[in-house]
């Protein structure tokens, strides 16, 4: 992975992709193993919740450095907008608006065309509203100022946020979310280390599959994470970390 990627914020998979079901086919045999004892346990619904914790802990892993350069960009990225915006005809800027039904039809077109697994969900339908995103161009150049200057403050007022440097987070992130949902279900025991015996060891392995993750030992990974997350990374409360 080149040093431009992992310092690109992390994304995770859209919502009812094929990237996502293939992840959560995967995933829900190995929780239906290894919860299996556990009463009341059900192993397709907690798969979702499983995903939605891991990827919610994933974006919320920040640092104050990487986010200081992105918001560089992003002011950067602003200025230039609004000059396009503003070389911008006003005639021709009210015409963006009025093909927001075709191009919500064609990406209906689009999305069904590229899913062949029946959609049951609600919401599973991320339709582009062109109205709003044309408005929200109006509204962003009327408050720029607004705008830049909070961008400013903020970039001055960051607090150090998780270091993330060198860190292996999709591993301890998925860590942090197989061990809230065995203390959730008590479903084993969380020990101060692991060995390759132990029924922590073997869930953990099987998750780390799950996501791509192969590694010859799971103990140097383990402890870093106990240093440095467990009982430590409350999501609601990064901005004080």
């Amino acid at each position: 992975m080149s040093s431009n990627e992992k310092n690109k914020a992390y994304r995770p998979p859209e919502l009812y992709s094929d990237q996502y079901y293939e992840i959560y086919d995967r995933l829900v045999p190995v929780l239906n193993e290894h919860f299996k004892r556990c009463e009341n346990f059900k192993a397709k619904e907690h798969a979702y919740h499983f995903l939605g914790d891991y990827y919610h802990i994933r974006m919320n892993l920040w640092s104050r450095e990487r986010s200081s350069k992105a918001l560089g960009d992003l002011r950067r990225a602003i200025v230039e907008l609004i000059k396009a915006y503003e070389n911008t005809p006003i005639p021709v800027r009210k015409e963006l608006a009025l093909n927001h039904e075709d191009i919500r039809e064609e990406a209906r077109n689009e999305f069904l065309k590229q899913h062949d697994r029946q959609v049951i969900l609600p919401g599973a339908f991320d339709l582009p509203d062109v109205s709003k995103a044309t408005s929200a161009l109006k509204v962003l150049y009327e408050e720029r100022k607004g705008l830049l200057l909070t961008i400013d403050k903020t970039q001055g007022a960051l607090p150090e946020g998780f270091a993330t440097r060198n860190r292996p987070l999709k591993e301890w992130a998925l860590i942090e979310v197989s061990v809230r949902l065995v203390r959730e279900f008590d479903a084993m025991n969380v020990p101060h280390e692991i060995d390759r015996s132990g029924p922590m060891y073997r869930l953990l392995k099987d998750v780390f599959e799950v996501f791509g993750i192969r590694k010859d030992s799971l103990q140097g990974v383990y402890r870093g994470w106990r240093e440095h997350m467990d009982g430590k990374f409350d999501i609601d409360d990064l901005l004080t970390i």
